[in-house]
């Protein structure tokens, strides 16, 4: 439910709809997933996610500026709620609002909490990944 109280669904939409849609600037994504991609085969003795999670990583880390032509301050945000609005259509459902809450987050400041729930530290653990912007 959205803050107004109404109810929405997710319509997702293939990566290519959503560069077309958005306006994502195609070569920054891409260098972005090549990146993430990288550290995730780098790293994957450290964060320890299962190698199926290597996919998801590319795919947020190509729609992380989802939001940039709709809000550019705000761009983490507006990018979070087309997400959840428009999750990719290449993700099966349970991780659409990882992706959304990834894209979010890629702009603040990451805080250490004791009580986190399982779709939290997953999407941390992917936001690290993602991070390294060119």
């Amino acid at each position: 439910m959205s803050k107004s109280g109404e109810d929405f669904s997710s319509e997702p939409l293939p990566l290519e709809a959503l560069f077309h849609k958005y306006g994502i600037e195609r070569s920054h994504a891409d260098n972005v997933a090549r990146n993430a991609l990288e550290l995730f085969d780098i790293l994957h003795s450290i964060h320890g996610l299962d190698p199926g999670m290597r996919k998801f990583v590319e795919i947020a880390a190509l729609v992380h500026d989802t939001g940039v032509v709709t809000d550019f301050e705000n761009h983490h945000k507006a990018g979070r709620d087309i997400l959840r609005l428009h999750p990719p259509a290449e993700l099966p459902d349970r991780l659409w609002p990882v992706v959304a809450w990834t894209t979010f987050l890629h702009k603040r400041k990451i805080e250490k909490r004791n009580s986190r729930n399982s779709e939290e530290k997953l999407s941390e653990k992917c936001l690290t990944i993602c991070r390294i912007l060119p």
